[in-house]
């Protein structure tokens, strides 16, 4: 008896595990995104194509669509080159109002 107890147990905490895990991957892609969105916004507003972008930042064009759609964990360096190339500020990649 006590073993079914304890693998009905394991299976409940394996589902919770389950969803936890899936409902912060699910913020964790919604904010990836906003940053993909907030990059290309950035991007267009300078008048670059991503081949543009990519070049200035020292990137794969590639991984620049990639950002932009919400594709990629970018890090911190890569954070930084692309605040350059876009010339702003990398608080400007974080906000949450665009104007």
């Amino acid at each position: 008896m006590l073993s079914k107890i304890k693998d009905i147990y394991d299976r409940v905490s394996e589902v919770n595990s389950y969803y936890l895990n899936n409902r912060e991957l699910a913020v964790m892609d919604a904010r990836v995104k906003a940053f993909g969105m907030r990059v290309r916004y950035f991007r267009k507003l300078l008048g670059i194509s991503q081949d543009d972008l990519a070049e200035k930042a020292g990137m794969h064009r590639t991984y620049i669509g990639a950002i932009e759609r919400g594709e990629r964990n970018v890090s911190l360096l890569n954070i930084l080159r692309l605040a350059d190339a876009l010339e702003i500020k990398v608080k400007e990649l974080f906000n949450v109002d665009i104007d």
